[in-house]
C-alpha cells in the first residue's frame, strides 16, 4: 500500500472513530442562570440527558442527545451576576445542538446571539466578554483507537476570555468545582484579577 493510500485509510478510520459512539467530546459552557429550572436545581442532578430533536437547515427534525452537568452557578444580587458553568457531552452532532439544548433549559450560553438573550449578552459585553464571542469551548476530545492509530485524548485549556469571566465573576464556583472540572479534562487557568 502506498503512503497516499495509507494516509487515506488512516483518515477514513479516524473520521469513523470520531463519529463512533465511543468518541467523547467534552465542552464547557458559561450560561445565563444559576442552574435552577422551574424550581429544580439542575446542579443536584449530576449528569442528565436532554434528548430533544433539532431541525436541520431544511426543516427536517433529527434526533439530538446531549449529556449535561451543571457543575455550579451563582445568583448574586450585589452585582447582578446570574451564571453557571456547564459541562456538555453531545452524543449526536447536530448544528448548534448544545446551544439549542441549553436555551431549551432556559440557560442560554453567554454571548450567543443566535440562541441567547441580547440584553444579557450586552450586560456581559460590558463586563468584558468580547464581541462576536460566545462562551462554549471544546475542552477535550477522546477518540477510540483504530487498527492504524492509538487512542487519542486531547485537552485544550479554556481561552483567556472565558477564564477571565470565570475567575472574575464565578471564583467561588471555580474553587468548589475545580477538581471535578479537571477530572473531565477541563483546564481553567487561574488569573490574578485586579479590580472589578
Amino acid at each position: 500500500m502506498s503512503l497516499r493510500e495509507q494516509l487515506r485509510t488512516a483518515t477514513k478510520l479516524l473520521s469513523d472513530a470520531l463519529q463512533s459512539p465511543d468518541a467523547i467530546k467534552t465542552y464547557v459552557a458559561i450560561t445565563r442562570g444559576e442552574g435552577i429550572l422551574r424550581g429544580e436545581d439542575l446542579k443536584e442532578k449530576s449528569y442528565f440527558v436532554v434528548d430533544r430533536p433539532i431541525k436541520d437547515e431544511n426543516g427536517i427534525e433529527n434526533s439530538a442527545t446531549t449529556m449535561f452537568n451543571f457543575v455550579g452557578g451563582v445568583n448574586r444580587a450585589s452585582d447582578g451576576v446570574r451564571a453557571s458553568i456547564v459541562i456538555a457531552k453531545p452524543s449526536t452532532g447536530r448544528w448548534h445542538q448544545i446551544r439549542r439544548h441549553l436555551n431549551g433549559l432556559s440557560h442560554p450560553i453567554l454571548g450567543d446571539s443566535s440562541h441567547g438573550n441580547s440584553r444579557t449578552n450586552r450586560e456581559w459585553r460590558d463586563r468584558g466578554l468580547p464581541n462576536e464571542r460566545f462562551c462554549l469551548h471544546l475542552a477535550r476530545i477522546q477518540v477510540p483507537a483504530t487498527e492504524l492509530t492509538d487512542q487519542i485524548d486531547v485537552t485544550c485549556p479554556l481561552p483567556k476570555d472565558m477564564s477571565m469571566i470565570i475567575n472574575k465573576y464565578l471564583p467561588d464556583v471555580l474553587s468548589e468545582t475545580r477538581s471535578l472540572l479537571e477530572s473531565e479534562g477541563i483546564i481553567i487557568e487561574q488569573e490574578k484579577i485586579i479590580g472589578n
